[in-house]
């Protein structure tokens, strides 16, 4: 097997499964050129009544996450081929496509288009290898 065609590593850890940053530019063979950017949204109970984030709208909390990749590493968000979004269950207010809505929201080039996936709590992991898969495949650059 090539180092293109390695599947990611996924680790798990306790309870947990784990995919690290440094886990996917080691599986993807990146070397020193090559960049992995990662923010993180916040965690916290979004139900009414029940906590900080309740007030927020999903699309505002994305397109804050999306502000910071771009501000913290100078990206030109015209370069940015795919945002892929993970959610736990697009309804109410995470009904909408969240990937594209959000990146729009946080100023990102009108020509980026967007994807949001639904797999409850593997949401994230699946926007990762989606992605992996993308740049291993060399469809996109910039995800």
């Amino acid at each position: 097997m090539n180092e293109m065609n390695k599947p990611l590593t996924i680790r798990k850890v306790g309870n947990s499964l784990s995919l690290t940053i440094s886990d996917i530019a080691r599986d993807l063979g990146l070397g020193e050129g090559d960049k992995v950017y990662a923010v993180r949204t916040p965690r916290g109970i979004g139900k009414p009544g029940k906590g900080a984030l309740s007030g927020m709208h999903p699309q505002h909390i994305a397109a804050t996450v999306l502000k910071a990749l771009q501000e913290r590493n100078g990206l030109n968000t015209a370069d940015v081929d795919d945002v892929i979004w993970g959610t736990s269950a697009q309804k109410g207010g995470q009904g909408g496509d969240l990937g594209r809505m959000a990146a729009l929201d946080a100023g990102f080039d009108i020509r980026v288009s967007g994807v949001t996936l639904d797999r409850f709590c593997g949401s994230g992991l699946t926007a990762v290898s989606l992605a992996a898969a993308q740049i291993m495949s060399g469809m996109e650059d910039l995800l």
